[in-house]
């Protein structure tokens, strides 16, 4: 196994929260979301990063801390909120902001995750992806680590595919149950004991954060449906080994944007050297 190569911290900013767990890229925007704060904050990409705060307290959300763990744009003002206790995704509208529907998230009888799933809340979704017909990628961070495609029962799993956008589900509340595994191969498993953000970059390729591996990976152009076991294409080390990286987000130029789960709103924001993008789709 060669060693990865190692990416530089070229310089650190601030995001407004206390333990950030997740960071998108919406056009010109980032989002970012908390574990303990019911608020999504935006900033447009700039080098001064202004950050606005969206209040959503009165969506009636769990009490004892929100457990959102990732963020994903799926139109102009709407974005997928994943939860990790529950179990579930929330489609808001951030405009009003309002509550469109709740995707419960299910591991079914006889899956090999169905006793961690259920028994250990910190080792549910960690990261959350669009697949195609509305399907989900949920990331699972640890204990295994794994890949998980949630659909509605019945339906067949899509997988992933570089280059095919990714489809909001439809309009109301659902039960999403798991129609496809992929598990981390021995390689990547080691580079990447855990799995905390999962983005797709600019070169349409998908890319995995590691928490205790202070490692990004890509993974190859796509995941079959089947399910099975996936190896990375390219791993990097970052410098340092910074505490608690949550949020990936990577930009046009190849620039990483890595946001840190800590206990302060200050220096939580690292942005990297570029990365050597994959091939671009002819």
């Amino acid at each position: 196994m060669s060693k990865p190569a190692k990416l530089q911290v070229r310089d650190v900013s601030d995001i407004p929260l206390r333990e950030v767990s997740g960071l998108a890229r919406r056009d010109g925007e980032l989002l970012a979301v908390g574990d303990h704060e019911p608020v999504v904050f935006v900033a447009p990409i700039q080098p001064q990063l202004r950050w606005r705060g969206i209040d959503l307290t009165g969506l009636n959300l769990p009490s004892g801390g929100t457990q959102f763990e990732a963020v994903v744009p799926t139109g102009a003002d709407t974005v997928l909120l994943l939860q990790e206790q529950p179990a579930r995704a929330l489609h808001i509208d951030l405009a009003a902001p309002a509550l469109l529907s709740t995707l419960a998230l299910e591991v079914p009888d006889g899956h090999r995750l169905r006793q961690s799933w259920l028994g250990d809340r910190s080792s549910r979704g960690e990261s959350l992806l669009l697949a195609d017909r509305g399907h989900l990628l949920v990331v699972k961070e640890k204990d295994p680590a794994a890949i998980l495609e949630f659909g509605p029962a019945g339906d067949d799993p899509v997988g992933w595919r570089r280059g095919v956008p990714g489809v909001a589900p439809a309009p109301g509340d659902a039960e999403l149950t798991v129609l496809a595994t992929w598990w981390l191969g021995a390689e990547l498993s080691e580079r990447l004991p855990d799995i905390s953000d999962a983005t797709v970059g600019p070169d349409g390729f998908l890319y995995l954060l590691s928490d205790q591996g202070a490692a990004i990976a890509r993974l190859p152009d796509h995941l079959d449906p089947a399910g099975g076991t996936v190896e990375a294409e390219a791993i990097w080390r970052i410098a340092d080994r910074p505490e608690n990286p949550e949020g990936l987000v990577i930009l046009e130029d190849g620039t990483p944007l890595v946001a840190l789960d800590t206990k302060s709103p200050r220096q939580n924001l690292l942005r990297l050297e570029p990365l050597p993008l994959g091939p671009l789709p002819s």
